[in-house]
């Protein structure tokens, strides 16, 4: 992978994160998510 692509995945993780935060209607807090969403970034394709 390329520096951009990891880059490209982590903040697209990000995102994922909060937004499964919000659809699930949970408070994991803001350490938590990027964690969550980096890992499903990196596992789902």
């Amino acid at each position: 992978m390329h520096e951009v692509a990891i880059v490209g995945a982590v903040l697209i993780g990000i995102l994922a994160g909060w937004i499964a935060e919000q659809a699930l209607g949970r408070e994991h807090g803001l350490s938590t998510n990027p964690v969550v969403g980096v890992v499903g970034a990196f596992l789902g394709p």
